[in-house]
């Protein structure tokens, strides 16, 4: 994989891009073509979430696929050694939520060790786009056993621990995921509804001040 620097077409398109997605800070990498990383970008490019790395589109020939993707600011590690027992719980809670959905959604694109925190401790991971990414929790346990408040975190009580953080609750406007592809059927909410299902003709008016739900909607 190869980062390279911005052609003229895409600097031409760059506020358009930026206008309709909302993502500021946008790279340019290329990808050796095949038949499998055709398939995993598709899969990757097929799910949203404001926790992990954006694709915004990406075009490919027989040699190369050629991607436009955001951009993180990737926190160094040692700041988790040096956090206040506040804003190391909610990057804790969010580092264990987003684990666990990936193992019982069977993500492997989600990279765990590199991620850039947002404004109030909201995370952002990365996604590896040829690679996957094992998913074990001992990756995610080190980083935390570093900071004083979880030195003693391990494999077998990390549920625990976050049990026993009840000030931290998500917004309804800070998490998200979902498929665009449940989009025909499942999706009115920020979350799946179980009820519905496809191939029914109905029509639905939607009243809403949802920021979030407007974007689906739209």
């Amino acid at each position: 994989m190869k980062q390279k620097k911005l052609n003229e077409d895409f600097v031409k398109k760059n506020h358009f891009i930026v206008k309709n997605t909302g993502v500021k800070n946008l790279k340019n990498i290329v990808i050796p073509y095949s038949d499998s990383n055709l398939k995993r970008l598709n899969n990757i490019f097929n799910i949203s979430s404001n926790f992990f790395q954006k694709i915004i589109f990406y075009t490919y020939n027989n040699f190369e696929i050629d991607i436009i993707m955001e951009d993180l600011n990737e926190v160094n590690m040692k700041k988790i050694e040096e956090l206040n027992k506040k804003n190391v719980e909610k990057l804790f809670v969010q580092f264990i939520i987003i684990f666990e959905i990936s193992k019982s959604l069977e993500f492997d694109f989600i990279d765990f060790t590199r991620f850039e925190v947002l404004s109030d401790f909201v995370v952002k991971f990365s996604v590896s786009i040829c690679d996957s990414k094992e998913l074990d929790i001992n990756n995610i346990l080190r980083l935390f056993q570093k900071n004083r408040y979880f030195k003693d975190v391990n494999e077998k009580n990390y549920m625990r621990f976050l049990n026993l953080i009840d000030k931290y609750r998500f917004e309804i406007e800070h998490f998200y995921i979902y498929r665009y592809s449940d989009f025909a059927s499942n999706i009115l909410n920020l979350y799946p509804i179980n009820e519905l299902e496809g191939n029914f003709n109905i029509k639905i008016n939607i009243d809403t001040e949802n920021n979030t739900q407007k974007r689906i909607i739209k």
